[in-house]
Parts: C-alpha cells; structure tokens; sequence
C-alpha cells in the first residue's frame, strides 16, 4: 500500500484536536466529497498520526 502524505496540524486543526474536536469512523467508509475510502486520505504526522483528515476538514480516528 502506498504512503498517505502526513501534513503536520494547522493551528485551527490542532485546536479541533485539542477539544476532541473529531469522530470515530471505519476506513471502509466513503468521503462524500471525492468518492474515495477514508483510508485513501492524509493522516496527520505525529503526535497526532491517530487522526484522518477528510476532504471537508472533519477529521476521523479510524
């Protein structure tokens, strides 16, 4: 399986992580915005590699 991109957190998106701010999803699962599995988006680098982010910002622990 080929390497995701691991984008380090903004600070918007390290607030949303910091207030617990995401869900838990399986990454069988389909984004509704580009039709892939969530298991085909980036994950972030660490510490926070246990959180996806989707297309529309929502990020999801899978």
């Amino acid at each position: 399986m080929p390497l995701r991109p691991r984008p380090t957190p903004t600070p918007e998106q390290l607030a949303k992580i910091d207030a617990g701010d995401w869900q838990r999803a399986g990454g069988g699962c389909v984004c509704e915005t580009c039709g892939k599995l969530y298991y085909d988006h980036p994950y972030f680098a660490e510490p926070s590699e246990f959180l996806t982010i989707l297309c529309d910002g929502d990020l999801v622990k899978l």
